[in-house]
């Protein structure tokens, strides 16, 4: 998540769940929290970078929703994000929701992690969870998995990092029977 300018609000921690939907669909949902430590109301453009190119399509579907009033969020799409306006009162600590689809070819996927550089500081926390359907085997991701299980037929990885200053993207590979 790249940002236009920082206005005392700091990105703090994330939680991602990424899930093969299908063999040719990928669905990202991240919860994301941000703090305003300033005595005034601070206002920020937000760009939420999709990872597009010849192998990842553009969503099809993307959903933005303040957790806190449990409001959708207007965005402006752009070729390689969207847009948004994120407004802190003083001392205030909120998270945000966005859920996207894509449809994928050669069954790779990619999370853009990279651009958490733009803050400045590492994430204090980040959750991460891959979710693979019965029907598919993960052949590579790029984190190191501190848990695997099997829930109702899925094959869950989950990876937890604390003081996360990313230099590489989540990458994905998987096949389908």
């Amino acid at each position: 998540m790249a940002v236009q300018s920082f206005a005392g609000i700091t990105f703090n921690k994330e939680n991602i769940i990424v899930s093969i939907i299908a063999c040719d669909t990928l669905e990202v949902q991240g919860i994301y929290f941000f703090e305003n430590r300033d005595s005034s109301s601070a206002t920020m453009m937000i760009h939420y970078p999709f990872p597009v190119d010849d192998s990842l399509q553009y969503p099809n579907y993307i959903s933005i929703v303040n957790l806190t009033t449990r409001k959708s969020i207007n965005f402006v799409e752009k070729k390689d994000g969207v847009n948004w306006y994120l407004s802190l009162p003083p001392f205030s600590v909120d998270s945000t929701k966005v859920i996207y689809r894509q449809r994928v070819f050669r069954q790779r996927g990619r999370y853009i992690l990279t651009t958490t550089q733009d803050w400045g500081k590492p994430l204090e926390k980040a959750a991460f969870k891959v979710v693979v359907p019965e029907n598919s085997t993960l052949t590579y991701w790029s984190f190191q998995s501190d848990s695997v299980s099997v829930k109702n037929g899925q094959v869950i990885y989950q990876a937890w990092k604390e003081n996360f200053y990313p230099e590489e993207d989540l990458m994905l590979e998987w096949s389908c029977e």
